[in-house]
């Protein structure tokens, strides 16, 4: 028999990892918008290329422009209140390290990684 602290830690354990991740459809499927960012930038007209897991490369003719996803918007906002991402835009979960790229090319790239954003 589990006593009341073993079993009140486990029920929490339980409801903490149920409530990890969005998702979409099925269980278990993570709701990654990453693909329609992607999808609407080359859509723009931007030439851009996908980085390993988190992050995208748009070429611009001022240098590439570097965008950083993270797991959640809310995570985006910590690492910009920590001050670990100077320099970056944060658009729900991404975060936009626009250089010196031209307002022409950045509208685009905002537009873009707006989609689904709310609030």
């Amino acid at each position: 028999m589990l006593r009341p602290v073993t079993a009140i830690s486990a029920l929490i354990s339980v409801a903490a990892l149920s409530g990890c991740g969005t998702t979409t459809g099925g269980h278990g499927q993570v709701d990654d918008q990453r693909a329609t960012h992607l999808t609407c930038m080359q859509g723009a007209g931007l030439t851009v290329t996908d980085v390993g897991q988190t992050d995208a490369s748009v070429a611009s003719p001022s240098g590439p422009i570097k965008i950083h996803f993270d797991p959640s918007p809310g995570s985006s906002q910590q690492d910009q209140i920590a001050g670990a991402v100077q320099g970056a835009e944060v658009i729900g979960n991404a975060l936009l390290y626009p250089g010196t790229a031209p307002d022409s090319e950045l509208s685009k790239i905002e537009n873009c990684l707006a989609i689904g954003v709310t609030g």
